[in-house]
């Protein structure tokens, strides 16, 4: 995981690319790799950038991603990771970073019922391992699990987002906190 020398460092580069409207992409579980990474003609935030994620993690998730064709959903991620390197701190640090949007969008969710997911990701990979994850239907179908019985809270407001991001990556990626007001100032001054 990044440093505080190379987030400054990472700091300089992606405000280097804003100037010049080079589009850099907030971390996908999907898509992003070690280091930043060419999509087209925008920049797609790499793993290594995120406090808390370090190259055994990233290994870990990019094997995982590639043997499964990217993750479908949250269970398709809890039930391939390895919980011994992709643990608690990991996934914590994924959600804040917003990488786990693409498979499951509301970040305040997963973080209240962090503890459930690293549950549902032992017995998702438990019933893996003996065989039992597709062959039963019923209450403990892989069907079942795919709800993970997560709280039902409401996402973070945009301002929270922004802070966890700024906290984990030592930048705002999928907004700036000034952005509603700058857009209103326009609207008004160009009355």
């Amino acid at each position: 995981s990044a440093s505080s020398g190379e987030q400054k460092d990472i700091i300089l580069y992606i405000n280097d690319a804003k100037t010049k409207n080079i589009e850099v992409l907030p971390p996908s579980i999907n898509t992003s790799s070690y280091d930043f990474t060419i999509e087209g003609n925008k920049i797609r935030f790499g793993f290594r950038a995120i406090k808390g994620v370090g190259d055994k993690a990233i290994e870990c998730i990019i094997n995982a991603r590639n043997i499964n064709t990217n993750f479908s959903d949250l269970k398709s991620f809890l039930e391939n990771i390895d919980l011994s390197v992709v643990n608690k701190g990991v996934i914590e640090a994924l959600i804040k970073s917003g990488s786990l949007d693409a498979i499951h969008p509301n970040r305040a969710q997963m973080m209240t019922g962090i503890d459930i997911l690293i549950d549902s990701a032992k017995h998702l990979q438990n019933d893996k391992k003996s065989g039992q994850g597709n062959l039963f239907g019923g209450e403990n179908s892989p069907q079942e699990a795919a709800n993970l019985d997560l709280p039902k809270v409401n996402d973070w407001p945009d301002h929270t987002k922004l802070a966890f991001e700024k906290e984990i990556m030592g930048l705002y990626v999928s907004g700036h906190p000034l952005a509603k007001y700058e857009k209103e100032i326009k609207q008004y001054s160009s009355c």
